[in-house]
């Protein structure tokens, strides 16, 4: 296939590292109405299932919703026999996937599944899925072009390496829930030699504001800055993708968090309830995500530190960040709703109760033990400027600096 002449603003994207589940200011350029994807192409997919779902984003992130297509295609998967030469093919059944298409078959003997998407005036696509070899294959196939019509040609292989069994057959993609023009971005050559990795580049929305009710999509691009993958979230932006296993975990709002599964199916939904998350969360030391959040009954905004149970989804508090600079919070004037005083941008699990955070407004870094039971500062890193504004935080930030010598 040729390739098309563009230009990538790496700039604008963040490289993550894995395969795509088989993966503050400013529009993303998407748009809000995402009643439907185009229709044109099911009169076009002979073979490919369309299932009786649902288009609104609100509706879709449910897990009644969820359980429901699933029950579909259950019907769908006992129907009859389904092999690689005749897989069951259902185009996005959970919604989680614009241009997703999931496969189902069975083998004999232990397989794994590679698949090549080709499509004009695009580069090929080629990907293993996950799982290894099985014999019952369930997955979704992600990386057709929106809009067009994609070859697709699957290869199952033995433990050998031999071929098992192959397919190819014909899917036009309906277009794109968000802009159009996301499809393609522009290619750009730099001067480094050093090859790029065989990753993805995500755009994870950039809803800047936490309360806006706006449908967003994360965007997932190949190293050509094509578009390989459209997954709509509820409002706001997905501030991170995390991985466990086939599990990816990502955020469809400012107060959701989502499982998705290597078929496309949402398993579990975590509600952060009086908090609102922003920028940032990572998995915890105790079967928790570690999430930075908004009290919304609190006159501050971006200071707290909360743990979301994974089994029971019970959300905790464990850091106030004005109970551990208290002489700086009260010396601050609190003259506006959502005070703004700290702003935590990022944390970083080091060990199991330890944290590393950094903060916008006291411009340093903050390194915070014992995060589950009896939370304290270990230490901050910040330049010597001493703001009269700041002067009860840079005051502390010396009494720990002098505790760190003396105890040296």
């Amino acid at each position: 296939m040729k390739k098309r002449p563009k230009q990538f603003l790496t700039h604008l994207c963040i490289l993550f590292s894995g395969c795509m589940l088989t993966a503050c200011s400013g529009s993303s350029g998407t748009t809000a109405d995402t009643s439907a994807a185009s229709d044109s192409s099911v009169s076009e997919n002979e073979g490919i299932v369309t299932l009786n779902s649902e288009a609104d984003v609100d509706t879709i992130y449910t897990l009644d919703y969820q359980e429901g297509i699933s029950a579909q295609i259950e019907e769908q998967k006992s129907a009859q026999e389904y092999t690689i030469e005749d897989p069951l093919l259902i185009a996005d059944p959970y919604g989680t996937n614009t241009t997703g298409l999931y496969i189902y078959f069975t083998t004999d003997t232990p397989t794994e599944l590679s698949y090549t998407v080709s499509a004009d005036g695009y580069e090929d696509f080629t990907e293993t899925v996950s799982g290894g070899y099985l014999t019952e294959h369930e997955h979704l196939l992600v990386g057709m072009i929106p809009g067009e019509t994609n070859t697709i040609t699957l290869v199952a292989s033995d433990e050998s390496g031999s071929e098992a069994g192959t397919d190819t057959f014909e899917y036009t993609a309906p277009g794109l829930l968000g802009d159009e023009e996301n499809v393609q971005l522009d290619v750009t050559d730099g001067e480094s030699t050093v090859p790029l990795s065989d990753g993805y580049y995500t755009m994870l929305g950039n809803r800047t504001e936490e309360d806006n009710e706006q449908v967003d999509f994360i965007l997932i691009y190949d190293n050509n800055g094509t578009l390989r993958s459209e997954i709509p979230i509820r409002s706001y932006r997905s501030c991170r993708l995390l991985f466990e296993g086939s599990t990816m975990y990502y955020s469809t709002s400012a107060d959701e968090i989502a499982a998705l599964d290597s078929t496309g199916r949402i398993t579990r939904l975590y509600d952060t309830g009086d908090y609102k998350l922003h920028h940032d969360y990572i998995f915890g030391s105790r079967n928790d995500f570690l999430a930075l959040a908004t009290d919304t009954r609190s006159d501050t905004t971006e200071d707290r530190i909360i743990s979301i149970d994974r089994d029971s989804g019970d959300v905790t508090e464990l850091i106030d960040l004005a109970d551990l600079f208290p002489e700086y919070f009260d010396s601050l004037e609190i003259d506006e709703d959502d005070f703004d005083w700290m702003h935590i941008n990022s944390l970083c699990l080091t060990d199991e109760d330890t944290l590393i955070i950094s903060s916008r407004e006291t411009s340093s870094i903050i390194k915070i033990s014992g995060i589950y039971d009896s939370p304290s500062v270990d230490y901050l890193i910040s330049s010597g400027t001493e703001p009269d504004t700041k002067t009860c935080f840079w005051s502390r930030l010396e009494t720990l600096r002098f505790r760190q010598v003396s105890t040296a």
